[in-house]
Formats: C-alpha cells, sequence, structure tokens
C-alpha cells in the first residue's frame, strides 16, 4: 500500500504556484495549493513590477480578466474574500485593493495611482473592541467580529482618480468619475463626476459623452 506525501503535495503545489505567479511578473504573498484553485488570471492579462497579491488565512478568490494591466496590491484578506476585476480594467502604481468579502470591478474601467479601496472598516469601532483585537494580534488572530463588512462594486466604464478612498460598501455607477483625493462613503450614480471630503456630485455626464 502506497501513502501519499502530502507535505510534498503541498510543496510542489507552491512551486507551482510561485512558477506562475513569476511567469505573470506578480508577487504572491503566502502562496498555498488552493490558489491553483481559486486563482483565475486571464493570460494576456498584464502585471507591472510593483504588481502584488497579499494572502492572509485561507486563500481567497482572485479573478482577472483579459487585457488588464495592474500595477497595484490586491489584499485578499479571508477565506472567502473575493476580488474580480473584469475585461480592460488597469489599476495604477501604489493602489491598494482589500477584500473581506468582496470588491467587484467592472469591465473598462480606470483606477489611478494611490487609491485605496476597502470593503471593511479593519478595526472595531469601540476601544475595547481594539484591545481586544491588539490582544488577538498576538496569538496572530484577527477580531473579524466587531469589524464591520460590506462589498464595494465599481461599475463598468468608471474612473477612479489619483489619491482617491473608496470605503465599504459603496457602488460607483456605470461611467462614474471619482474625482481625486475624494472620500467616497456612499453610491455614486451613474454618469455622475463626485469631488471633495465627503464626495458631492459636481457634474452630471452623458453616456453620449
Amino acid at each position: 500500500m502506497r501513502l501519499f506525501n502530502f507535505d510534498r503535495i503541498r510543496f510542489v503545489g507552491e512551486r507551482i504556484v510561485w512558477h506562475i505567479a513569476a511567469s505573470l511578473r506578480l508577487k504572491v504573498t503566502h502562496p498555498s495549493f488552493h490558489l491553483l484553485h481559486t486563482f483565475s488570471i486571464a493570460p494576456d492579462a498584464q502585471f507591472g513590477r510593483s504588481a502584488r497579491v497579499q494572502v492572509f488565512e485561507q486563500a481567497g478568490t482572485l479573478k482577472i480578466g483579459a487585457r488588464c494591466s495592474i500595477e497595484a496590491t490586491l489584499i485578499l484578506e479571508r477565506a472567502n474574500s473575493l476580488i474580480r476585476l473584469g475585461d480592460d480594467v488597469s489599476i495604477g502604481e501604489g493602489t491598494v485593493i482589500h477584500s473581506a468579502q468582496s470588491v467587484i470591478i467592472g469591465n473598462h474601467v480606470l483606477i489611478a495611482d494611490a487609491v485605496i479601496i476597502r470593503d471593511h472598516d479593519a478595526h472595531g469601532l469601540m476601544f475595547s473592541q481594539r484591545r481586544e483585537e491588539r490582544s488577538r494580534a498576538g496569538l496572530g488572530e484577527r477580531y473579524w467580529e466587531v469589524v464591520s463588512i460590506q462589498p464595494v462594486t465599481i461599475d463598468e466604464g468608471a474612473w477612479i482618480a489619483s489619491r482617491a478612498i473608496l470605503l465599504k460598501g459603496v457602488h460607483i455607477g456605470r461611467g462614474a468619475v471619482v474625482g481625486a483625493g475624494a472620500v467616497v462613503t456612499g453610491d455614486v450614480p451613474a454618469w455622475t463626476v463626485v469631488a471633495g471630503n465627503p464626495a458631492r456630485p459636481v457634474k452630471q455626464l452623458t453616456p453620449e459623452q
């Protein structure tokens, strides 16, 4: 009776992940065999030197569509987290996307440099919760029970300008524009330009434009 060496299988799986990532010039932290099943990357997607994926806990799901150009850091923070990019998405250098639940980006979306997108608050609101979080961090645990999490969606054709911040739960409508440095705390309707902190509508566009 032949026994399987599961440690060896895991090692080989991790080497395959590293090989795939290296061929795409994509840096992946905490590679695991699970990534072979949860990463779906179009063969013509392009990754710049600063592009990287960070995986915490068990592997989340990463889907990247055709002809994407990525310079960003994509962070999958929980086992069931999802980052999904449609086709022809461009994301600039210094941008960071955090997903604890889901960040879904449609086709032909332009995201500039140094944008922050989060689908969660990162910490509990109350000091007692953050104190408990610190004690758990020493044990290598994350106190997700007290963290508010809501999915983020960016629809087709939207443009997120440099240094904008998109907070949890926002929905950016089709063709909308988020101005540089804007802090988005609520939904942005389709074909609307928003700017400021907090972001407010400043101009209305039309699909024909």
